[in-house]
């Protein structure tokens, strides 16, 4: 990305590039560390000077690799894939060489989602997504998250008692 890709809307507070990919416009808000990240590289630079360092996608995930194992990200995990009916590579690796740049893109998905103050069609906005079947690629659904249906018709404690009787009256 060049300096001019970002325009940067002050009074809103978003940025908006065009993506590569899908040549759609995305605008994403501006938060702290952003904003921090955009002024420290775009701070001095002409509009068709890069942003950011160019990096190959895979220069970026050696470094990416390098920096997470320095971190001790270091939790072996299994992450098993499969081709037709067989699953395949089953062997427990390191977490920091499971990550890439792509691990981003289904974090930031999977934390708004989590953060639950954004309906789909906004995140998929904000991710570049066209339709709701590439989006739900991104979409991971752990055991905590299916724990959290277990309290969504929960009763009052003050009415514990009454809306018990309630719910088995109407099933008698």
């Amino acid at each position: 990305f060049r300096v001019k890709d970002f325009q940067f809307e002050k009074d809103k507070e978003f940025f908006t590039w065009t993506q590569q990919k899908t040549d759609s416009p995305v605008s994403v808000p501006v938060n702290f560390i952003s904003g921090n990240i955009f002024k420290k590289y775009s701070g001095g630079k002409k509009l068709d000077q890069t942003l950011f360092p160019k990096l190959s996608n895979q220069k970026f995930n050696k470094g990416l690799t390098l920096l997470l194992e320095d971190l001790g990200f270091n939790r072996l995990v299994t992450y098993p894939k499969k081709v037709g009916s067989k699953t395949i590579d089953t062997d427990p690796k390191y977490l920091y060489q499971m990550i890439s740049s792509h691990s981003g893109r289904r974090t930031f998905i999977k934390n708004m989602i989590d953060q639950g103050n954004m309906d789909y069609q906004t995140i998929m906005r904000m991710s570049g997504h066209k339709t709701i079947s590439e989006f739900l690629k991104y979409v991971s659904v752990s055991p905590k998250d299916l724990e959290k249906g277990r309290g969504l018709y929960s009763p009052d404690e003050k009415s514990d008692d009454s809306m018990l009787k309630e719910v088995t009256d109407t099933f008698e």
